[in-house]
């Protein structure tokens, strides 16, 4: 038997450190497939997308990436996806970090932590990551900084927190009402779709959108307006791609199952639209309330995914002009 602490030992051990660990390498590259196998279907030139990942694993980062070289990181061992290098430097963020922006180049990286970390189910996992996989779209379109720039809400904030510390009226009673009232029209319609209740309870949803359009200032209505653009769609997004992928042979491998999945999330958007509490929840509520958008979308406008992109920031005006 080798005595510990020989050259080779340590090594050894310093390659297993710099390697991708092997539970989320194996998720990753089910993701890459999933979104492979049926991303275009679900988003027409989705598969356009970057899709470099950095996860946040003990006091490592490890980024996965098709660049051929990455500022502040060191070359690490094989990619866990075909196609991509991986990379590694010391832990900068925090493990349970969940968010996508750019990091070393203007390219919009998903920042992950374990499952373990981020308090999610392997199958969970995946799909987030595939949530977030979409914000890698919306933020890669040539236009997207420019345009939510010229929305003017930063108020001098360069550093883009203003996308989640933007004041809107989240406690006014007034608002809170008007957008419960918005929110059930919402979930009323969802249950409706495919019966004849669908027509008048889509009639609710117009009515109650103008109510609370209306009563919104200009700053207030184009803030709701752009979230629930951006983060409503990729969540409806997760519930598509979670009702499709049980035809990816690897999603046969992830707990708890895609149907599993898909069920939880459509649950959940309507749990959330049923009980909004927007003084409670806040910037939340926008997750349910433009991916029930997006479902009634599928049922009146089959254009809406090219005026998506088109028309940004306008999600209410595809089913309510």
């Amino acid at each position: 038997m080798r005595k510990p602490g020989r050259k080779s030992d340590m090594h050894l051990l310093l390659v297993l450190a710099l390697a991708f660990p092997p539970a989320e390498s194996a998720t990753l590259q089910c993701a890459h497939e999933v979104a492979a196998a049926v991303g275009d279907e679900v988003w027409p030139g989705w598969s356009a997308a970057p899709f470099s990942t950095l996860l946040v694993a003990g006091e490592t980062e490890y980024l996965v990436t098709k660049a051929s070289n990455a500022k502040g990181f060191e070359t690490g061992d094989a990619a866990p996806v075909a196609g991509y290098k991986l990379f590694h430097r010391k832990r900068t963020f925090s493990p349970n970090f969940l968010a996508t922006f750019p990091i070393s180049s203007p390219e919009p990286v998903i920042v992950v932590g374990t499952p373990a970390k981020t308090g999610k189910s392997e199958a969970a996992w995946l799909v987030t990551l595939l949530h977030e996989h979409f914000h890698q779209l919306q933020y890669s379109q040539p236009w997207y900084y420019e345009r939510t720039a010229a929305l003017n809400l930063s108020k001098g904030d360069t550093t883009g927190m203003w996308m989640l510390n933007y004041a809107f009226p989240y406690a006014d009673p007034a608002v809170q009402q008007r957008f419960e009232r918005f929110s059930h029209a919402l979930a009323k319609a969802v249950r409706a779709r495919g019966t004849v209740a669908f027509t008048p309870a889509l009639r609710e949803v117009k009515s109650t959108w103008r109510e609370l359009r209306d009563n919104l200032t200009a700053d207030d209505y184009a803030y709701l307006r752009l979230q629930l653009w951006q983060e409503g769609i990729p969540r409806y997004a997760e519930l598509m791609l979670a009702s499709k992928a049980s035809t990816v042979a690897c999603v046969a491998k992830v707990q708890p199952s895609m149907s599993v999945v898909a069920e939880e999330t459509l649950a959940g958007i309507l749990r959330s639209l049923d009980n909004p509490k927007l003084g409670e929840r806040q910037r939340e509520v926008v997750y349910a309330t433009g991916a029930a958008i997006a479902l009634l979308l599928d049922e009146t406008s089959p254009s809406w995914k090219v005026d998506y992109f088109a028309k940004p920031f306008a999600l209410e005006s595809y089913f309510a002009p």
